[in-house]
């Protein structure tokens, strides 16, 4: 989150963005390899496909119920 939040204070013209898109990037995949060989394996041993079903409405519908807050910098441009 730190990088993102880094990245969302600089303009993509300044030579630091490319620097921290990169970090990010890597970071990104290698929080996505890590769950795609430990998590989702674990996961799906331990849930029945119905189970998985119910899950996924469970969070959908508690998706459905939180508001959607504005991108930092639609509302800090918009102020």
């Amino acid at each position: 989150m730190a990088l993102l939040a880094e990245l969302n204070q600089l303009d993509v013209s300044q030579p630091a963005f490319e620097r921290l898109l990169s970090a990010f990037t890597r970071a990104a995949l290698e929080h996505f390899d890590f769950e795609e060989r430990h998590v989702w394996p674990r996961l799906r041993s331990a849930l029945t496909a119905k189970a998985a079903g119910e899950l996924a409405d469970r969070i959908l519908v508690a998706r459905q119920a939180v508001p959607v807050r504005p991108f930092p910098r639609e509302s800090a441009s918009s102020s």
